[in-house]
């Protein structure tokens, strides 16, 4: 499975896309497969290091705290979910890992998604979405800057359909 993975604090650069073993599916949580994961403000300040004081991380890490996409596995003793589900989820700071191909996260901090709703979203009207290249893929920006947003989709549309 490939994601990116945090190898030591400091600038984007220092995220590298890496192999590394899927995420197991223990009783109480649910396997997603990511089809959009999250930028916001905290990620970066995890990655630069702003918040050591208060966030240990073991390193290499992988981040990212918002993530939706389609539920892979349920695990035991969930109900409320099946295999196929369109969901999304917000886990906290304690269970990161959403900048990868698939996560696991306990089933209380999941939801399914609305389905008049796109699977890459705009979770409210402070963000936009730029969809990648392929068609499960994408990235959600979340700033309340639209000079910050249009700048953000330029150089994303770059990168991702360029």
């Amino acid at each position: 499975m490939r994601a990116a993975v945090l190898t030591a604090y400091g600038p984007p650069e220092v995220l590298e896309l890496r192999d590394i073993p899927p995420p197991t599916c223990a009783p109480g949580e649910l396997l997603i497969d990511v089809h959009a994961a999250g930028i916001n403000p905290v990620d970066y300040k995890i990655r630069d290091g702003c918040q050591r004081a208060a966030i240990r991380l073991k390193l290499p890490t992988v981040l990212g705290m918002d993530v939706s996409g389609v539920v892979a596995e349920v695990g035991a003793g969930v109900s409320g979910f099946s295999v196929g589900d369109e969901v999304f989820s917000s886990p906290s700071h304690k269970l990161m890992g959403c900048y990868a191909e698939q996560v696991a996260i306990p089933a209380d901090q999941v939801a399914k998604k609305p389905k008049n709703m796109s699977i890459v979203f705009n979770h409210n009207k402070r963000n936009i979405v730029a969809k990648g290249r392929e068609k499960r893929r994408g990235v959600m920006v979340n700033t309340n800057s639209k000079v910050k947003q249009k700048f953000i989709v330029s150089i994303l549309i770059r990168a991702f359909i360029a």
